[in-house]
């Protein structure tokens, strides 16, 4: 039998292996299968990872011309980064956004507490306080380590409603691959491979 040519294909949802490793990783800091400042920062630094790259998806989808200069399109005011990108997207499938409400402001703090975990220096606190016996004097707690398991289920959810609101418009609006009105569930990628006669 001679050698024919096979082209196999692959594309995978990356936002939405980020979504199942946080939901997978808050699950396990639930049931203490580990240490729970662990699971719960790594789980919402994936939910960080999530939003950017659905955004990012949705972006080639439905806007590819803004997608292909990505760096430069979203480096400027109004679309500035992560955040930029989900109010643009907000305005071309024409959804009401308000940046001040709370659930727009619970992504911004996600996305700042994410930037200072990416970027981190060292984090210095100081408290003082009277005390009578020196055993109850509490060193302070890290501020970037204690809000994973402070916001998490917050970010979790106002992350997933910003997401779904925009993937059910771009569905509607019949972007490119967009099926389904919930960002993350539904297929993890897609796979083929083609035959052909010709020869190798």
């Amino acid at each position: 039998m001679a050698e024919r040519i096979a082209t196999s294909t692959a594309e995978y949802f990356i936002h939405q292996y980020h979504w199942l490793h946080a939901k997978e990783l808050f699950e396990l800091s639930t049931t203490k299968a580990g240490n729970p400042v662990v699971l719960d920062t790594t789980g919402l630094l994936s939910v960080a990872f999530a939003v950017e790259a659905h955004a990012n998806w949705l972006l080639e989808a439905g806007c590819p011309t803004e997608y292909a200069d990505e760096r430069a399109f979203f480096n400027t005011e109004p679309y500035r980064g992560t955040l930029g990108k989900l109010t643009f997207l907000a305005v071309r499938l024409e959804i009401p956004l308000d940046r001040g409400a709370r659930s727009f402001q619970s992504l911004r703090s996600l996305f700042i507490w994410r930037d200072r975990m990416v970027h981190a220096r060292v984090e210095r606190l100081e408290r003082t306080e009277p005390f009578v016996d020196a055993d109850n004097v509490r060193v302070p707690e890290s501020e970037l380590l204690t809000l994973p398991s402070q916001m998490k289920d917050t970010f979790l959810r106002d992350a997933e409603a910003l997401a779904d609101a925009l993937q059910e418009a771009a569905e509607k609006a019949c972007w490119k691959n967009v099926n389904g009105a919930k960002a993350f569930s539904g297929f993890l990628g897609l796979r083929g491979v083609s035959l052909s006669d010709r020869p190798a």
